[in-house]
């Protein structure tokens, strides 16, 4: 992405953000705590109310775990930035959720990157990539793929056996290597280490922190 839209330490943000009254609510929701229940927050808050727990501020700006979370004014522009190389609509979804958030950005993505004459015109053009089958394990557990998925404004991390299918669903506090890294620790130590796991080489899963959990 471009640097002039890197989250940390961007000027431009910060100055949205202090002239955005939606954004000086949410911080001081943040600072000074949410109402117990949604009905008695205030409407511009309800669609942060189901990640409240994963929302912080920091140095002016507020991030869901280690997204960005973008004021209304520049969302428009983060569209085109996310969009900038026509890379489909997986692509571009992998590419906000690595960086950036605010509410219903999934569906926004979705229906920028729908309406692309580029992109539809070059549509049945782009070659489908061969399937490649996974050899069955020989026993329960010793194979797992992972994702993380959203439901409702919360993450969960999914584990799935090669070799039947069975899954568990264990939900993430954050969106972070280290939340993960404990999701997982808590089925292996019901179900026991598998010698492989697939996953599609998200942030969290990339990272240095899981590398060495991995290897210990």
């Amino acid at each position: 992405m471009d640097s002039r839209y890197r989250p940390h330490g961007c000027k431009k943000f910060k100055r949205i953000t202090v002239c955005d009254p939606e954004m000086q609510l949410l911080i001081s929701a943040i600072h000074k705590g949410w109402p117990l229940s949604r009905k008695d927050c205030p409407a511009k808050l309800v669609p942060y109310y189901d990640s409240r727990s994963e929302l912080v501020e920091d140095s002016g700006l507020v991030y869901r775990g280690e997204r960005l979370v973008v004021p209304r004014l520049p969302r428009a522009d983060m569209l085109k930035e996310i969009h900038r190389s026509h890379i489909g609509i997986g692509g571009c979804l992998r590419r906000a959720r690595e960086l950036l958030y605010w509410p219903r950005i999934n569906a926004e993505v979705r229906d920028y990157v729908s309406k692309c004459s580029v992109c539809q015109t070059y549509q049945p053009e782009q070659c489908r990539e061969e399937l490649q089958p996974h050899e069955l394990p020989s026993c329960p557990w010793s194979k797992l793929g992972a994702d993380i998925f959203e439901l409702g404004s919360q993450q969960f991390l999914i584990m799935v056996d090669y070799w039947s299918s069975y899954f568990e669903v264990q939900e993430l506090k954050q969106s972070t290597s280290a939340s993960v890294i404990h999701a997982f620790k808590v089925q292996f130590a019901r179900h026991g280490i598998p010698e492989v796991l697939v996953t599609d080489n998200g942030t969290q899963f990339s990272s240095s922190e899981f590398a060495t959990f991995a290897k210990a």
